[in-house]
């Protein structure tokens, strides 16, 4: 087993192989072996089940939060190639938590901003919808500070 992990949420998927394979079948399979293993649902599991048998999408298609916000996780990238990234994003994948969706807390993301551009040419779009900027600030301050804060914490355990 490869220690790469793709991230599910930017896929193509050949849908006449996948049926071809009985991907339902695999799927109840791998739940029954080892559902308590499973963090990130779908994302395990086809990790699980396509070890390295898949190839990667240059990392534009699917820019997520942890290009410009890394992490600890395990999908952290390279910085020269997080910062040509961020220059020309493709497809901007809001992942993180429910808290860094940019239609919960509009100023925890860089590219929240992009979100809006798009979203108040539907006919969903309110203004009520935007939250008070100044306590956006303060919520990511505190966001910012309880991650610092954890990263610090490590150092000493």
């Amino acid at each position: 087993m490869s220690n790469k992990y793709f991230n599910a949420g930017v896929l193509l998927l050949n849908l006449d192989k996948l049926r071809q394979i009985n991907l339902s079948e695999r799927i109840s399979a791998y739940l029954k072996k080892g559902e308590q293993y499973i963090v990130y649902q779908d994302q395990d599991i086809l990790n699980g089940l396509f070890n390295n048998q898949y190839k990667e999408l240059p990392l534009k298609w699917n820019v997520n939060r942890d290009v410009y916000l890394p992490d600890d996780s395990k999908h952290t990238y390279s910085g020269h190639y997080s910062e040509i990234t961020k220059r020309n994003p493709a497809i901007i994948h809001f992942t993180g938590g429910s808290l860094l969706k940019p239609w919960i807390q509009e100023m925890l993301h860089p590219l929240s901003f992009e979100y809006w551009n798009y979203y108040k040419h539907t006919d969903f779009y309110s203004h009520d919808q935007r939250k008070n900027f100044f306590f956006q600030l303060i919520f990511m301050n505190i966001v910012l500070f309880e991650h610092l804060f954890h990263k610090i914490l490590s150092w000493f355990q």
